[in-house]
């Protein structure tokens, strides 16, 4: 089974046209990673590799032979449709009109980006374009290492460490693009008008597992990586079919019961019955207790013996608090919950195995890029005997005594 992608290396340094007849539309010989277009040919598709968007709802692509329109829908929640015109570096500007008229263009490739979310760099490393990360908006809430080194080596810097961007850095640095984390910022306004683009980024919205994934796809438009794009995630896609076939396997008296979440100031959070959480453990080959809800966030429990009804059957509870070490902290935190059979007999379960001691988590990272992870995660923990070969990647169990 895949546990880490083997990436192709090596990028395009120029764009190679291909001879076609008069009249005809020619193709570049590969999309350009790197560079302009030195002698522009408006008969020329300079997008020859493209990207298909199966399971992302929450973004679009439409190709002309020059640029590309990309809408992201929600780019934050409640927010308006917002769309954006990559135009080949080197070709000229084409006219806006009706809905793309006032749309932000953006020269593509760029060769400079911030980023105001950690989820976005394993997808960065994953296209082989990390070198062109020069901000981020805390280093200490980032668990990729080449991130983490680039920091500390200054080649990367932090333009939100106190969760207050800080317009001074971004204008001096003058990034080609700064990527959202999927929420509204007032300071974006300002970036806009000093002639920094602002694209969203949403894929925390996304409800399907794969589909949040699949927003390497949409980074990839910046950078012309389409065609590296479409092979990184053709991997993840097979490999978490392949592991999700695992789980489709497992009979139906088979299947444990699960609940997930955490408490936090008094509230138990549970992950919502159309969740990615919860559409991970049916693939798994489990079953939610919650998997009647229709949220695709979070429920609130206020009213922790709600809870327990639901959970009291249940012999695994995954996505615990990541402060639970052993049975004496959930007994701490609350006795109710230690008393729970899952509790007892130690299948709880946190995504803290790759952590940083900053407190950074891999789990909000690669997770989101590795699904198929996830998932073989989770099979390890509901049916160990059925991948025997694979290795916790995010999980570890609490101790008991």
């Amino acid at each position: 089974m895949l546990q880490r992608l083997t990436l192709a290396s090596g990028l395009f340094a120029g764009a190679v046209l291909l001879a076609a007849p008069a009249g005809a539309q020619a193709l570049a010989a590969d999309n350009l990673v790197d560079g302009c277009v030195t002698v522009f040919d408006p008969a020329v598709d300079y997008f020859p590799d493209k990207t298909t968007v199966e399971y992302a709802a929450n973004f679009s692509v439409a190709y002309f032979n020059s640029y590309k329109v990309v809408t992201v829908a929600e780019p934050f929640q409640g927010g308006a449709p917002e769309t954006y015109v990559l135009l080949q570096c080197g070709a000229p500007a084409p006219e806006l009109t009706g809905d793309l008229a006032g749309a932000t263009v953006v020269p593509v490739p760029v060769e400079t980006i911030f980023s105001a979310s950690a989820t976005h760099n394993p997808m960065l490393e994953a296209l082989g374009v990390l070198d062109r990360l020069t901000g981020v908006s805390s280093l200490a809430y980032t668990a990729t290492q080449a991130v983490i080194d680039a920091g500390a080596a200054g080649t990367i810097v932090e333009f939100a460490p106190t969760f207050t961007t800080n317009l001074e850095i971004i204008l001096d640095a003058a990034p080609d693009i700064l990527m959202t984390a999927g929420a509204d910022d007032p300071a974006y306004r300002t970036l806009r008008e000093a002639g920094i683009p602002v694209v969203a980024n949403a894929e925390w919205l996304e409800a399907d597992i794969l589909g949040r994934a699949e927003w390497i796809k949409y980074i990839a438009l910046f950078f012309n990586a389409e065609a590296e794009a479409e092979t990184v995630f053709g991997e993840i896609d097979a490999a978490y079919a392949a592991a999700a076939a695992i789980g489709a396997s497992v009979p139906a008296a088979d299947r444990p019961l699960v609940f997930s979440g955490s408490a936090f100031q008094g509230t138990f959070y549970a992950s919502g019955g159309a969740s990615y959480v919860a559409q991970a453990i049916a693939a798994a080959g489990a079953t939610y207790v919650f998997a009647d809800n229709r949220d695709a966030g979070s429920i609130a429990f206020a009213d922790l013996e709600q809870l327990l009804d639901r959970a009291s059957d249940a012999p695994f509870w995954i996505n615990a608090a990541t402060t639970y070490v052993t049975l004496a902290d959930i007994a701490a935190d609350e006795p109710r919950l230690a008393a729970l059979p899952a509790s007892r007999s130690g299948q709880v379960w946190v995504y803290d195995r790759l952590a940083t001691p900053s407190g950074a988590l891999g789990y909000w990272e690669l997770g989101v890029l590795r699904p198929d992870l996830i998932l073989l995660d989770m099979l390890k923990m509901f049916h160990p005997a059925l991948v025997p070969d694979h290795e916790f990647v995010f999980y570890r169990p609490i101790a008991t005594p």
